[in-house]
């Protein structure tokens, strides 16, 4: 993303420390909803669900500052200083994928061959990982129902609830932009085996306590980021 560590620090975690703060102090108190990110829990073995409640291991330093700053909140709710919900979100797939994003880097090679009139070349390793893909409208419609609850819990996972390759994903995007499109395999290193962990949101709280469910399918979420893609 180009930050410094310094930078990582101050956009993660001092950005939200500084919010908190700000609102402590308001006459008429406001709502606050933080988005947090799957990669504060890690990962997770397959087949089991990240809840609310399970113990946050994450390995990434990107995850670990999002904890810091789910923390800095969850804190000032605890105190009784501040009107607050974290949600907890999966991998946002649509509109806007961030360039350096496994998706987000498919996507712009299909343009780019779609423009030249040319056959995309797609080189993937085997991309077995399996993760809560969730799309961005779903997304954002968790955010607004955060946002207007009567009285929501403080930290709640906004995901599918269901483990997808990545490799299902590109292959979704591909068919999606009807690029055609060669997949030149790249096996990885020698010895690789199957994932034995994942990350798959349990997403029961989010209904309850929110009235919020997910609507979008893996296809359409990707579908919805081609479409901004082919329009740049």
């Amino acid at each position: 993303m180009g930050l410094s560590d310094e930078q990582m620090v101050d956009a993660n975690v001092g950005l939200v420390s500084r919010v908190v703060e700000a609102l402590r102090g308001l006459e008429h108190p406001v709502r606050l909803v933080h988005l947090g990110t799957v990669h504060e829990y890690g990962l997770a073995p397959v087949g089991t669900r990240q809840r609310e409640d399970s113990r946050p291991q994450p390995q990434m330093v990107y995850g670990e500052l999002k904890l810091r700053a789910t923390q800095v909140v969850l804190d000032a709710v605890a105190e009784g200083a501040l009107d607050a919900v974290v949600l907890r979100v999966g991998n946002v797939v649509g509109p806007g994928q961030p360039g350096h994003s496994l998706l987000g880097v498919m996507a712009r090679k299909l343009r780019e061959a779609d423009a030249a009139g040319r056959t995309a070349t797609l080189t993937l390793a085997p991309l077995t990982a399996q993760r809560d893909f969730v799309g961005l409208a779903d997304t954002v419609e968790g955010v607004l129902a955060a946002a207007r609850a009567g009285a929501p819990a403080p930290l709640v996972n906004i995901g599918r609830g269901e483990g997808v390759s990545a490799r299902e994903m590109v292959e979704l995007l591909i068919e999606a932009s009807g690029v055609p499109t060669e997949v030149v395999e790249d096996p990885g290193p020698e010895g690789a085996g199957p994932e034995t962990e994942w990350q798959c949101l349990d997403i029961a709280l989010a209904g309850e306590s929110l009235g919020w469910t997910p609507r979008e399918t893996p296809a359409l979420a990707v579908g919805t980021l081609w479409k901004a893609e082919a329009g740049r």
